[in-house]
């Protein structure tokens, strides 16, 4: 196999660029006949060219020149595309993949140009990823030094939707996992179809450039000759194993076994949990001894019964990642200490003490043995002074809309398409995938967990997750024999949840208003408060997101506060960190608007418009932008529809009579767009649906729907 190499050379910052290496790299990177767009960066200034344009393209470049530098799109845009009056240039831009694009960058400050050690060492990271694609079967890529680090090119053929996009996600975070050390690292975010790279023969400026941290050209590195990497060896690096595997308790005849304690059960067993946990986040020094003790204690009670398993497991398992083991080369540590100490703690059975002299204990707790356990004492001191505590900023899943280790509240009318983007964020969080409005900045990869009583698994939930490129292994959804028992209040049931999952970036509760348990009134500010308070600290101690959705009502008018139209008490605002209104645009009924009404961690953000569009299983959303629109006048505006006669579900059952005519399967798609010209609305088919027992199943050429045995020739409705 030829391959062509060059040596690198570095000299002076300049505006200028190297010709001859801007067009070696064209000719390396774009293919003939097809069209790719040149940005400039900070500017953001873009135009398209072609390899039959290499000087034309060469102008660009020139022009472009200047700021942090150039960039070319990785792939080619879609045949046809005219430049015309496009701000730029999104997903749907572009038809197929032709290069898996990997990004070795190396450590060091953020906003800096690379020292010639950080930036040696990032170039022998990706050699070394070269070396092992080459002895697994992969042809050589396309290497460029990228000035800061290293960027590699693999020759591929694949369509752009979302199943490529998340089968490369899942290669570069398997990557990641294999190759990150302290002097490089591989984005696990260059996955999105329209990622642009820096073009060689330009330079790369982070920053000001210093005898110690120079800017550098940009080179061509080597140059193999094209071959296609196959989906089978990018499909054989996702085989990695989770980083912590929880044996599951042994499964009753509908589910998994829940045990719940009677009300205040383990008082005792729990404040101890808290207390070694609080001590293991306060180690410095001894972390491992100090993580394994913690569940050698923790583990006699898990053996009496008083503390289950999973629970104690994920929350050591979250204290000891969080003061940093299992960073330093050893990625089992954490999992190891707490294997080891909890197997010798449950040799030696703990039951909770039973109160001296028949006293009960101030809270009443009743162990496993059926007597009542004692409080612990409270430490010596029960207050932080301000002056000691270490101050840190906000971190955000969705930079100025939703926080993490918080409370959101997402409130809207029904038929907006609240949870299909509940399902879109949830798939986004799971791959890395791109922030809407967020300037091409991507998602940092996590689990999810849903929480969602209304909308069944197997043909809603998760048809939408698969429809919107979810990465499906990296999202839970709790049970049904669990949401029989689940309520705000069971912080330890889902404590348990994230437990199995190993962590979690995200939890979703659709809608929150069912789960606020009997006795509680959602209406009354004190009893939500109260409610909610147990769930924030969850979300703290957890290190995740967690956003309640819910409704607004439909009384109120052109004085009316939107954050008053939220269905409940205030406290589904004022107790959240963060709260977002859905609304219909008011100047365009087939748009929706997502518009934040209160953040209290964040500066004021615009709000976003999508709209959410019928697929051939269910629909996606589609994100356009950012809107002025703000949610008081998208509520005061919003046109109410006037009266429209409702039809009747005789009426519905014989436009489906009529889809199905002669046939027992109809592609979703066509089925879809019959019942909306026949009158029959989304929300009315899919009830209809359920209630005539019609199917969907997703075949080779895409989703359909199938009429259930003896549907046709049942008597139709007169």
């Amino acid at each position: 196999m030829g391959t062509a190499t060059w040596d690198i050379e570095v000299t002076a910052p300049t505006r200028d660029f190297d010709r001859v290496e801007a067009a070696k790299a064209m000719r390396a990177i774009w293919l003939p006949g097809e069209v790719y767009a040149l940005q400039g960066l900070p500017s953001g200034r873009w135009e398209t060219s072609s390899l039959d344009r290499v000087d034309e393209a060469l102008g660009l470049v020139g022009l472009l020149a200047g700021g942090k530098g150039v960039y070319t799109t990785i792939n080619p845009l879609r045949r046809g595309f005219a430049r015309g009056d496009k701000n730029g240039f999104n997903n749907g831009d572009f038809e197929r993949r032709v290069w898996f694009f990997v990004d070795v960058d190396s450590t060091r400050p953020k906003g800096s140009n690379a020292t010639d050690a950080e930036h040696a060492a990032a170039l022998e990271k990706a050699a070394a990823i070269v070396e092992y694609t080459v002895g697994k079967g992969w042809p050589a890529p396309l290497m460029i030094d990228s000035g800061n680090g290293g960027h590699l090119y693999y020759r591929v053929d694949l369509p752009n939707d979302k199943l490529s996009q998340q089968l490369l996600s899942a290669v570069l975070r398997a990557w990641k996992a294999r190759f990150d050390d302290a002097g490089a690292t591989v984005d696990r975010s260059v996955h999105d179809v329209k990622r642009i790279a820096r073009l060689p023969g330009t330079w790369s400026r982070k920053g000001p450039a210093s005898p110690d941290r120079p800017h550098r050209r940009t080179r061509l590195l080597a140059v193999p000759d094209v071959e296609i990497l196959s989906v089978d060896l990018l499909k054989a690096e996702i085989e990695i194993s989770a980083p912590m595997t929880i044996v599951p308790p042994p499964p009753s005849p509908n589910g998994w076994e829940i045990k719940v304690r009677q009300p205040g059960a383990g008082g005792y067993a729990n404040a101890a949990l808290e207390d070694e946990v609080r001590k293991l986040l306060a180690t410095t020094d001894g972390r491992n001894a100090q993580l394994y003790e913690a569940a050698l204690k923790l583990g006699g009670y898990v053996a009496s019964g008083e503390l289950p398993e999973l629970e104690v497991v994920g929350r050591l398992a979250e204290a000891g990642r969080t003061i940093g083991l299992g960073t330093d080369g050893d990625p089992h540590e954490v999992e190891r200490a707490i294997a080891n100490g909890m197997e010798v703690g449950k040799g030696r059975p703990k039951v909770a003490p039973a109160p001296k002299n028949g006293e009960s204990s101030m809270n009443g707790a009743v162990s496993a043995n059926g007597k009542v356990a004692e409080e612990p004492a409270l430490p010596a001191r029960i207050v932080d002074i301000i002056g000691d505590v270490e101050l840190r900023k906000v971190s955000w899943l969705w930079p100025g809309l939703i926080p993490k280790n918080k409370l959101t509240t997402i409130a809207g009318a029904g038929g907006l398409g609240k949870s299909f983007v509940c399902c879109d964020l949830a798939a986004r969080v799971s791959t890395g995938g791109e922030i809407p409005g967020g300037g091409g900045e991507c998602f940092e990869v996590g689990n999810v967990l849903i929480i969602n009583c209304e909308d069944d698994p197997e043909d809603t939930t998760g048809p939408r997750l698969f429809e919107a490129g979810a990465d499906m292994r990296r999202i839970g959804i709790l049970k049904s024999v669990a949401l029989n028992q689940f309520t705000l209040a069971e912080v330890g049931l889902m404590r348990r949840a994230v437990a199995e999952m190993g962590s979690v970036s995200l939890i979703i509760i659709d809608p929150a208003t069912a789960f606020v348990g009997k006795g509680v009134d959602d209406h009354k500010n004190a009893q939500l408060q109260g409610l909610l308070a147990p769930l924030r600290i969850a979300a703290w101690e957890l290190g995740a997101a967690i956003v309640l959705v819910t409704h607004i009502n439909k009384s109120g008018g052109n004085n009316v506060e939107a954050a008053t139209r939220i269905v409940g008490g205030v406290a589904w605002v004022n107790a959240v960190r963060s709260a977002i209104i859905f609304a219909k645009d008011p100047d365009d009924p087939s748009r929706r608007l997502m518009l934040p009404t209160k953040s209290n961690n964040g500066p004021e953000k615009k709000g976003l418009v999508y709209r959410v569009v019928p697929t051939d299983a269910l629909a996606v959303i589609e994100w356009e932008g950012e809107t002025d629109t703000t949610p008081d006048d998208a509520i005061a505006r919003t046109k109410k529809p006037g009266p429209k006669p409702a039809m009747t579900d005789d009426q519905v059952e014989g436009v489906f009579r009529r889809l199905f005519e002669g046939r027992t399967e109809v592609a979703s798609k066509e089925a879809v767009a019959f019942c909306k010209e026949h009158g029959v609305s989304y929300e009315v088919a899919r009830d209809a649906r359920k209630r005539l027992g019609i199917g969907a199943k997703q075949r080779s050429e895409g989703w359909v729907w199938i009429a259930p045995y003896g549907f046709l020739a049942s008597t139709p409705p007169s």
